[in-house]
């Protein structure tokens, strides 16, 4: 039986098992796409792929995620930046080029980093190296410059050796804000003063042109540098006061001469006064009721007197064994004289009257034991 074969015009065309497959159209062109129709294959240009798929063209960037970022590039930063690998979130990451932004990316990936250049700030006195929560753990450093506005603070560190590596502070040459001058060299009191803007003075210690001591001495003595040496003021400053406690002494040349307190009493030892006491006088040229002033009167005048008087107790507080002395003048015509209770007489009567234009003295201790003033002395006619 012979076989018979179906001519190629005779074979069923469309889109068919055993189908014959048939360009579909009339503008076929070289490098264009084919698509599947219901009678064959259809010539489609890129720009008619793109349209039936709903796409549209994209640059080697874009299709690399510049300006729409996909899995391997992030998306379109701008200027002067690099990609950097960041491990966390593990891809790559833009960072900035050093075009004046100033570095702000973390170098925590980083072993070591080689700078051949300064690295400067791009603004005076704001930018830090670290942060108040996150400290660099050591820095080496030929020099440091400060301004005259900066400090370097280590708070609540014993050691700076702990610190910074710098060892001990105080053998170092280095001392804390809270540390005292004990961690410095000895000063003398030219460099002292050398510090000191204000300085006057030289020797052990340099004051300031007023200084005001607000710590007062307790066991140590005030010594002068030498014997016989140093004043305690001077002619035309001298001090106002000088306090002494109880039992307190003056002393002269080692002991020779001392002026000792003890109980309202100052004792004269090893010398004598070679000067005269003056007394104390309290004077009055009359009055019908003379009263003498007891606190402040050694010797009571009355000049002239022109009336009869009774002398008064005298005033103040008088202290056993005190002496006081009363002159009596009358201005030409006797007056007549009386006396108090508390003056007291013995032996000898108090006088009554005066004598025309003579002079009379009496004399009188205070007696504590019996609160009275004895009249132990007269002389009259003079």
């Amino acid at each position: 039986m012979a076989t018979r074969y179906k001519l190629f015009s005779e074979k069923d065309k469309g889109i068919a098992n055993n189908n014959v497959v048939v360009i579909d159209a009339l503008d076929v062109a070289d490098n264009e796409y084919a698509r599947f129709t219901a009678s064959g294959l259809e010539s489609r240009s890129a720009s008619e792929v793109l349209s039936d798929i709903g796409a549209a063209a994209a640059t080697h960037a874009g299709q690399h995620g510049i300006g729409g970022a996909d899995s391997v590039f992030p998306a379109d930063p701008g200027a002067d930046k690099y990609l950097m690998w960041d491990d966390d979130p593990g891809q790559l990451v833009w960072a900035d080029g050093g075009g004046g932004g100033g570095a702000d990316t973390a170098l925590s990936n980083l072993a070591s980093v080689a700078i051949n250049t300064s690295l400067i700030s791009d603004t005076d006195s704001t930018d830090d190296l670290g942060s108040s929560l996150k400290y660099w753990a050591n820095a080496y450093i030929d020099k440091l410059y400060l301004d005259a506005d900066s400090s370097i603070v280590a708070e609540d560190i014993d050691n700076w050796n702990t610190a910074y590596g710098w060892g001990n502070h105080a053998s170092a040459g280095y001392a804390k804000k809270t540390d005292n001058l004990s961690v410095f060299a000895a000063t003398t009191s030219s460099q002292l003063a050398g510090v000191i803007s204000d300085e006057t003075g030289s020797g052990a210690l340099v004051f300031g042109t007023s200084p005001t001591f607000s710590t007062k001495i307790t066991t140590p003595a005030i010594e002068a540098s030498s014997n016989d040496s140093g004043a305690i003021g001077a002619s035309g400053t001298a001090f106002s006061d000088l306090f002494l406690a109880s039992g307190g002494v003056i002393d002269f040349d080692a002991g020779d001469l001392t002026l000792t307190h003890s109980s309202n009493t100052l004792t004269l030892g090893g010398g004598s006064f070679v000067s005269r006491i003056t007394p104390r006088v309290g004077t009055t040229a009359s009055s019908s009721t003379p009263t003498p002033t007891g606190d402040d009167s050694d010797l009571y005048t009355i000049t002239a007197l022109a009336a009869n008087a009774t002398f008064a107790a005298p005033s103040g507080t008088p202290v056993n064994g005190q002496k006081l002395t009363i002159r009596i003048k009358d201005n030409g015509t006797a007056r007549t004289l009386a006396w108090n209770s508390i003056y007291r007489a013995g032996d000898v009567a108090l006088p009554t009257t005066t004598v025309v234009s003579k002079t009379m003295y009496l004399g009188f201790i205070y007696n504590g034991a019996d609160s009275n003033w004895d009249f132990v002395a007269f002389v009259n006619n003079l």
